[in-house]
């Protein structure tokens, strides 16, 4: 009889079951320890990799004999049981062979969703996400890098994370052999999600560089610098990106990613240039999403319209575009999506003036928190705390400043956020200092901000460039119309304040 360290009860009932079984009966029951929780016959019998054995009637037994559970045509093995198991087989030297083949079948279950999640297909996605925690047990027993496991891992991470471990994988995969393209791609994609946009860029460059001629990879890659390219300020060359990334999805054939490749597009499109070419993408993306199996997507690009259209000011129709992309991602299991699309509308009734925004904001930040979404949670977090400042309530508004610094908001952004504070509580000086750190620091339009913060200090009737002031300044005056531009509410309060006195070159 083998012998146990661990004297407890429920080991000496295993021991005492386990010398009772046939050797037959022992190697299934080896083989059904593998599986960290319920599996079907047909994957067991893979795991054992051997048709001399019958299957059937020795699992019959072991649920005779309670060992292993039969619940809906799957079988399983309570957790105490399968760790005991687990032991008692490895000791009786039973366990070769089992865990490799164990992970090929994870490996040979996922990749046929592989394809599918590239075409942004949502059972795909959703059925791929299932399978995060069979992918990282099968991570770990390997026990060394993988770059096809780590793709199908990340891939599994996307919309519930944390990406970090999807990152930290792919790392490890692509620096200890000589990656493929779409592995390349990838890592590229996860640095961006973990705040690396430059080496994002560069394992996304390498990958264009890899593969001249697949589609896939094509436009994937110039989907993922167009946001990028964007998000830095480079808007040609972003929308450069964005097209080649629209011209390869045609090629592949790939509705998933030709509507994030039209949103990209719209997205590069400088404010300067209306709304028309933003119309344009945002109904082409909508199309290319339009099926079934995009109903995720299509609530994703939504969003985005939501968003650009709030930016440009046009707040009742952004409102409109949320509410649409909310009904379709109602039923989403995947939480990183909704929680962009909740931020978002937060965003847009936030940049509306709106005091319903801060509980769509804080929803948005808690399910960006779970997913692991840092510069999400910030972004959600710092609209939080200008709508509270809006509202009057600055303690409210440096608590959710401070947090959203913790979180690592942008130093230009929270400089700014500490002159609105210092601002609402009347130290004037101190808001000065502030702004002029945030000018310093790279605020943008910072001759427009300087002039703003000469009239924080008092400055008589200081004199406004042309640009957004400019043309706020003449919109309080009655002397034209709201432009479209972007304010965070806090500042909003500072030029309705102040823009009579301000004069425009």
């Amino acid at each position: 009889m083998l012998a146990h360290a661990d004297g407890s009860s429920l080991h000496s009932a295993l021991l005492s079951s386990w010398d009772t079984l046939c050797a037959t009966d022992r190697r299934v029951l080896a083989a059904c320890a593998v599986f960290p929780g319920s599996f079907a016959l047909g994957e067991l019998e893979v795991v054992l990799g051997s048709g001399d054995l019958d299957t059937i009637a020795a699992v019959e037994r072991l649920v005779d004999g309670s060992l292993v559970v039969a619940d809906a045509g799957r079988l399983g093995l309570l957790r105490p049981v399968r760790e005991g198991i687990r032991a008692v087989s490895i000791e009786a030297g039973l366990d070769e062979g089992l865990v490799p083949r164990w992970i090929g079948a994870v490996i040979t279950r996922a990749e046929p969703l592989f394809q599918g999640f590239f075409r942004w297909e949502e059972d795909s996605v959703v059925a791929l996400a299932a399978q995060a925690d069979d992918l990282r047990l099968a991570a770990r027993r390997l026990g060394q890098p993988d770059l096809r496991l780590a793709c199908l891992l990340a891939a599994a991470l996307r919309y519930g994370g944390p990406w970090s471990e999807a990152r930290d994988g792919l790392e490890a995969a692509c620096a200890g052999s000589d990656p493929d393209a779409l592995g390349l791609a990838m890592l590229g994609e996860y640095r961006i999600r973990t705040g690396a946009a430059e080496a994002g860029l560069r394992a996304l460059g390498a990958a264009i560089e890899r593969a001249p001629t697949a589609p896939l990879v094509l436009a994937y890659a110039n989907f993922l610098r167009a946001r990028v390219l964007a998000a830095m300020g480079d808007r040609p060359a972003a929308f450069t990106a964005a097209n080649a990334a629209i011209h390869h999805a045609l090629a592949d054939g790939n509705r998933g990613l030709l509507a994030l490749a039209h949103d990209a597009a719209a997205l590069a499109i400088a404010p300067a240039a209306g709304l028309a070419g933003v119309h344009h993408h945002y109904a082409a993306a909508l199309d290319a999403a339009s099926g079934r199996q995009h109903l995720t997507l299509r609530g994703l690009v939504g969003a985005n319209y939501g968003s650009a259209l709030g930016r440009a000011g046009e707040h009742g129709e952004a409102l409109i575009r949320f509410a649409a992309a909310q009904d379709d991602l109602r039923d989403s299991p995947l939480r990183h999506l909704r929680a962009v699309v909740l931020g978002n509308t937060g965003l847009a009734l936030a940049e509306g003036g709106r005091v319903r925004a801060e509980p769509a904001l804080a929803e948005a930040a808690a399910l960006a928190s779970r997913v692991g979404d840092a510069a999400g949670e910030a972004q959600f977090v710092g609209k939080q705390g200008e709508v509270r400042l809006w509202c009057g309530d600055v303690r409210g508004a440096r608590t959710a400043f401070d947090r959203a610094r913790h979180l690592g908001a942008a130093a230009s952004l929270d400089r700014r956020r500490r002159a609105c504070l210092a601002w609402a509580e009347g130290d004037l000086d101190l808001a000065a200092r502030w702004a002029d750190e945030a000018v310093a620091g790279g605020s943008s339009d910072a001759a427009g901000w300087s002039a703003l913060f000469e009239a924080l200090r008092g400055a008589p009737a200081p004199v406004v460039p042309a640009g957004w002031l400019g043309e706020v300044v003449a919109a309080v005056r009655g002397l034209a119309p709201w432009p479209r531009f972007e304010i965070g509410n806090a500042e909003r309060m500072w030029v309705l304040s102040l823009a009579r006195t301000l004069t425009v070159a």
